[in-house]
């Protein structure tokens, strides 16, 4: 039987995410460990995976325009390029989204009114709601023509899991804009005030103590960490 390079591709790429998912959950700091870990979860090339079950069903509706029609129109054009060259996190602008996510954009960024999604999985909710919070701060920036300070932003887990799904995602389409659009996932995981790799991402808030002092423009967090936040006086800068 014939290999399909494409779900070939699909499998590793999966495979691959499933580790660094799992290893981030861990929450393990030390780099030689995780890079143990890595390696013993992914011996056989397929990471957590079971072996592999195609099932066909219907696709997702895309719309009829691509990203890059969508350029200094509906979207800032810097933002449609940082997540174009957003390496395998990559939201190309030759790509024609969904319907449900152009209808998002334009509700939130146009008719200016909230919204609730409900659609399946793999359907690119996320990009739904995070597309247009990046695009209003990738235009008060580039205005403001200085690194944002103070938490715009507010995303809501209920796992952490979830918060570190993200990660991924936020690392990728901001790394254009260096330290000018930074992200935080606050959680009990959160360093205080060392972490290994403090200045090797300036777009992550990586301690908690650097988040009081210059809070991040995007808050991740859970309904706990929240709840402490708000009573506790020292997390005071981040609220304010």
């Amino acid at each position: 039987m014939p290999t399909n390079k494409h779900y070939s591709n699909l499998i590793t790429q999966t495979a691959r995410r499933s580790v660094e998912a799992t290893t981030s959950i861990l929450g393990i700091t030390d780099k030689h460990l995780r890079k143990h870990l890595r390696q013993e979860l992914d011996k056989d090339g397929l990471g957590l995976l079971a072996d592999p079950v195609f099932e066909s069903t219907f696709p997702w509706e895309t719309g009829d325009q691509r990203m890059d029609s969508l350029s200094g129109n509906l979207l800032n054009a810097s933002l449609i390029e940082a997540m174009n060259k957003a390496g395998e996190h990559r939201f190309g602008k030759d790509w024609f989204p969904f319907k449900h996510q152009l209808k998002s954009w334009s509700t939130v960024l146009e008719d200016k009114k909230s919204l609730v999604v409900t659609s399946g999985t793999g359907s690119g909710k996320t990009e739904c709601f995070m597309v247009p919070i990046l695009n209003d701060l990738a235009q008060e920036y580039e205005d403001s023509q200085s690194a944002l300070i103070g938490v715009r932003a507010l995303f809501i887990y209920p796992l952490n899991a979830l918060i570190n799904s993200q990660r991924e995602r936020l690392l990728s389409w901001t790394k254009a804009y260096g330290d000018g659009l930074r992200f935080c996932l606050y959680n009990g995981n959160t360093k205080d005030k060392k972490h290994p790799d403090l200045h090797k991402y300036p777009n992550e808030v990586l301690t908690r103590k650097v988040m009081r002092e210059s809070p991040a423009p995007m808050l991740v967090t859970n309904t706990t960490m929240l709840e402490y936040m708000l009573v506790r006086q020292i997390d005071d800068p981040i609220i304010k």
